[in-house]
């Protein structure tokens, strides 16, 4: 254990909590926080034990990439318990120490560890007959972790999804379901080419658009260009509002330069590639010989 890290000790909810130590330091945060990469300190808050369950608190973000599920599998093994029975939660900022936006793909490659250590400590600690206070994570060699190891009950096989039956009978409340009082909905809309080419709105039918259920206003305003891209905002009172505000806004854009040149449309034309090279390739076998003797 490290004695530098300081300890402390409380109740929760009437049940006895046991955790990690974890140190928020919110006082230092700078203006515009770094991304730290994952490791055994900020581990030390995703994971407690809470008047006899297990409570995983995630990291990041589950935006239907599994993380959720896996990093749960991962708790299950070091713990030693069913994880289904490990109750996930996702974090708010006051709860877990700042990490690295939600990148899916890298997910399980920085956080398994910190987690799997943390759990591994909380494990002991439990074995030990500690059910209250907090610890500091021991940083356990990756070949004594269970879920490290190459015979796991839970990690690899084809587990409940965490937060399935939620999701899919649509439970959580997420950022497109938040409705404030007076609150409206809006879009920027640009000419459809690369906006380092000059493009502005030619035409539009406003009239066409003002009629449209839920309108609230065209915005023209020059907080609205990107690079030489002039982008004209609409505003309403329902995100489906939008998209019929849109189509009937009818926007004519005029654009400056070469922005339709066959020679590009040629070289991206997947199709064209592909039937071009069965073409060379029955070219290739009709040139072939085959001595039948």
């Amino acid at each position: 254990m490290n004695p530098s890290l300081p300890r402390r000790t409380f109740l929760k909810g009437g049940g006895a909590l046991l955790s990690v130590a974890f140190l928020p330091a919110c006082a230092s945060l700078p203006v515009i926080p770094k991304r730290p990469a994952p490791n055994t300190q900020m581990g030390l808050g995703w994971i407690s034990h809470q008047s006899g369950s297990f409570v995983l608190t995630l990291p990041r973000v589950e935006m239907g990439q599994n993380i959720a599920t896996a990093l749960r599998q991962i708790a299950g093994e070091e713990l030693g318990v069913r994880p289904e029975s490990i109750q996930v939660k996702l974090h708010g900022t006051r709860d877990i120490e700042r990490v690295r936006a939600t990148v899916g793909s890298e997910s399980i490659m920085d956080f398994a560890l910190p987690l799997a250590r943390a759990c591994a400590t909380l494990r002991q600690a439990l074995q030990q007959g500690q059910i209250r206070g907090q610890l500091a994570a021991l940083d356990f060699p990756v070949e004594q972790l269970r879920a490290f190891s190459s015979r796991t009950q839970w990690v690899g096989r084809s587990p409940t999804l965490a937060q399935g039956l939620e999701l899919v009978t649509g439970q959580p409340l997420f950022v497109s379901d938040v409705r404030l009082p007076g609150m409206v909905y809006g879009r920027i809309l640009r000419a459809p080419v690369s906006p380092e080419i000059p493009s502005r709105v030619a035409a539009w039918d406003e009239r066409s658009a003002r009629a449209v259920p839920g309108f609230v206003a065209l915005v023209r305003h020059a907080n609205l260009q990107m690079s030489a891209s002039e982008g004209m905002g609409i505003v309403a009172q329902t995100p489906g509002a939008l998209d019929r505000i849109e189509q009937a806004l009818n926007i004519r854009w005029q654009t400056d330069g070469a922005v339709d040149d066959p020679s590009v449309r040629q070289a991206i034309d997947i199709d064209l590639r592909l039937a071009s090279r069965a073409r060379r390739n029955r070219a290739a076998c009709g040139r072939c010989s085959v001595d039948r003797r």
